[in-house]
């Protein structure tokens, strides 16, 4: 099963829940940030470098434009933002996929088995920036279809 959410606090609460049950100490290695823009622009290179130094793994939000709608489009961009780490940095990207509509159940299945994507990222249509593909329906059998798969 491949875990859908909406916002990144239930994202870390769900990693939580995998962990182990005992919580009598927790060991961080490093900072992350569980929502990050480092959009796909002429930016790219000077967003990486910053965030780079400031975190260690980083989920990677998807409404760029284009937006990331697929394992290929992810591991494009995931390979666009890796060239632009310094060499003295061990940042690593976390990818999101775009929830739409139109998301196959194909698709959900080859991120689920990607080594880069490790969640989707639901955008209600038009709520938000870079939003226009967003689910119109989350209660559609398509989209519960997805949720199930």
């Amino acid at each position: 099963k491949f875990n859908f959410f909406h916002t990144s606090l239930t994202f870390v609460m769900a990693l939580c829940e995998t962990k182990s049950q005992d919580l009598s100490e927790i060991e961080l290695n490093g900072c992350d940030d569980f929502h990050i823009h480092l959009r796909n622009e002429e930016s790219l290179a000077l967003l990486v470098e910053h965030c780079s130094v400031q975190v260690e793994r980083a989920l990677v939000m998807p409404n760029t434009q284009p937006p990331i709608l697929t394992v290929s489009d992810a591991q494009k961009y995931y390979d666009a933002i890796v060239k632009h780490v310094p060499s003295d940095q061990s940042f690593e990207p976390l990818m999101s996929l775009y929830l739409t509509d139109s998301t196959t159940l194909a698709e959900v299945e080859k991120a689920a088995q990607s080594k880069i994507v490790y969640a989707f990222k639901l955008y209600p249509k038009n709520a938000t920036t870079n939003s226009t593909f967003g689910v119109t329906n989350i209660k559609s059998p398509h989209m519960k279809a997805v949720f199930e798969c």
